[in-house]
């Protein structure tokens, strides 16, 4: 999702409810794949990290969201996640 200044509620609804999918797809990921070496490690750290950057930026009240970081750590959030499922399949 792309989000837009003013940053509302709605926005912020929108992305919590992201934070906690990617939250729980983390979990799945680590229970059901468990990471086999070195590069899938470093795929699922960087997925993590860029799920901890969307907590981060959501911390701030809706006036000083940097929504241009959270967009950014969205999408970097989503090409991870792939980028590490495609590991997986290997």
């Amino acid at each position: 999702m792309a989000y837009r200044k003013p940053f509302t509620p709605e926005q912020r609804r929108e992305a919590i409810r992201t934070y906690r999918s990617f939250r729980k797809h983390l979990s799945l990921l680590r229970r059901e794949y468990p990471p086999s070496g070195a590069a899938q490690i470093a795929a699922l750290k960087a997925y993590r990290d860029s799920i901890r950057r969307i907590g981060d930026l959501l911390q701030k009240p809706d006036r000083s969201v940097d929504v241009v970081a959270l967009t950014h750590a969205d999408a970097s959030a989503r090409w991870l996640a792939m980028e590490y499922w495609r590991f997986c399949s290997r």
